[in-house]
Parts: structure tokens; C-alpha cells; sequence
């Protein structure tokens, strides 16, 4: 009596199937997208993807989320009152992956200061990169009350819009004890007045309250956020809860 047939061919045809859709399946999770929220402290710290500007950290926080490619990427937290902070970070298709971080404080530098006041832009969240550093967003800087505090000198002004566009890059004089405006694009001064793109104006500055220029220092390893509550992250730093931006 002979054994009963067996289908070989079919069987290594299964086998090559699985194994063809488990690659596929795979391939499509790396080269999937996946969610990146983070809680950072101070909230108004830029966020760099792989050396691309992406807006203020708060927009990635508890309600919003970017989507970024599968796999692993550099992120990059920067302020100009705190230590810059780079760090790797592993994103995997179709999940959210939240990371958080507290800056750690940087010296500052003395008086005397000048305000850049920079108006205008196509987004509030536009960067302003002064000599190549980033020094927060249009938003920041763009009312009364509000302003960039420089030592006295020649400065280069960059605006680069959310996703790394470039706006707008000029030479801009700050002055001891002066405000220096400087509108970005078209924008409305009085009824039916507006002014050129990167026009600046200098004048007397008041008593306000203004920001200080950025440093180049690194932070600590960026770790994953275990919970609601942000516990403190490398020497030195503080929880987000105690942080005041």
C-alpha cells in the first residue's frame, strides 16, 4: 500500500508566501510613520528633527502630536536661557512615542543690551536664528513688552519657517538701550501702511522684559516618559512640574 500523496509543491509555495508577507509587513512598519509628542521644559524651546526646525516643543505636547518616518532620528531641544540638548530617538510605525526633558540652565550674558523686536513672518511659530543660533519664535518677540536682548553689534537675522523653510536672512545693528524692529514680509503698520520685507527700525527701548541669546552646550540622554509625571532628567535638571519658563 502506498503512503498518501504529499503536496511538496504546495507546501514550500505556503512557506515562501509567509515568509514574502512577513517581509512586506516589516518593510511597511520601517518605512511607516509613527507619532512624536514631548513634554519639555521651558515649553517655548525649539524643536530640531534631524537638524530641521519644526516649531516650539508646546506644539508637540499632550494634544498634538508630529508625525515623523519610522526608524531613528535626532532630536534637538534648544533656548536660549538653557543648554542645548541633542539626542536619538527611536520611532516605530503607526505608535506614539512620548519623550520628555528638562534643560538645564546656561550662563547668561551681561549688560548692555539692545531688543530685537521681529515682526511679521507667515507663522507666530516661525524660528529667529540670530547668528546661526536659535533664539525662539516671531511670537515671542513680535508686541510691546516683548524683545530679544543683544549686546551692542552687527548681527545676522535668519527667519525660517516651521519644516526648515528659509524666509528671510539680513544684517541687523543693535544699539545699547534701543529697540531695533524688524518686520518679516508684508505687513500692516497703521490703516493702509505696510512695510518691505526686512525693514528695520531703531528707536529708544523701554523697561522690558526680554530674552537672552542661545548657547551651544549639549544636555543629558533623552529617556522615554514613564508616566503623567515628569521625574527629573541628567544632573542637575529639574522635573517639569518645578520648571518656570
Amino acid at each position: 500500500m502506498r503512503p498518501p500523496a504529499r503536496n511538496v509543491g504546495g507546501t514550500v509555495v505556503g512557506a515562501c508566501l509567509v515568509l514574502l508577507l512577513g517581509s512586506l509587513f516589516l518593510s511597511a512598519q520601517e518605512s511607516g510613520t509613527g507619532y512624536l509628542r514631548l513634554r519639555v521644559c521651558p515649553s517655548v524651546a525649539g524643536v530640531f528633527v534631524d537638524g530641521k526646525y519644526e516649531g516650539p516643543a508646546a506644539n508637540f505636547g499632550v494634544s498634538r502630536k508630529y508625525a515623523i518616518a519610522a526608524g531613528e532620528h535626532e532630536i534637538t531641544l534648544s533656548d536660549p536661557r538653557y543648554q542645548d540638548f541633542s539626542s536619538k530617538v527611536k520611532i516605530e510605525a503607526g505608535k506614539t512615542t512620548t519623550y520628555c526633558q528638562s534643560l538645564l540652565t546656561t550662563t547668561l550674558p551681561s549688560p548692555p543690551f539692545g531688543t530685537l523686536r521681529v515682526e511679521g513672518g507667515s507663522s507666530k511659530f516661525d524660528g529667529v536664528f540670530v547668528n546661526g543660533k536659535f533664539a525662539g519664535h516671531i511670537g515671542e518677540f513680535n508686541n510691546v513688552g516683548q524683545g530679544l536682548l543683544l549686546n551692542p553689534g552687527e548681527y545676522t537675522l535668519k527667519i525660517v519657517s516651521p519644516g526648515g523653510n528659509q524666509e528671510s536672512e539680513e544684517k541687523v545693528r543693535i544699539e545699547g538701550n534701543k529697540t531695533t524692529r524688524v518686520r518679516v514680509g508684508s505687513v500692516a503698520v497703521n490703516s493702509g501702511d505696510s512695510k518691505r520685507v526686512g525693514e528695520s527700525q531703531t528707536r529708544p527701548s523701554s523697561n522690558q522684559r526680554g530674552w537672552l541669546p542661545p548657547t551651544a552646550e549639549r544636555g543629558h540622554l533623552l529617556r522615554p516618559c514613564s508616566d503623567s509625571i515628569t521625574r527629573p532628567v541628567g544632573t542637575g535638571a529639574s522635573s517639569v512640574q518645578a520648571c518656570r519658563a
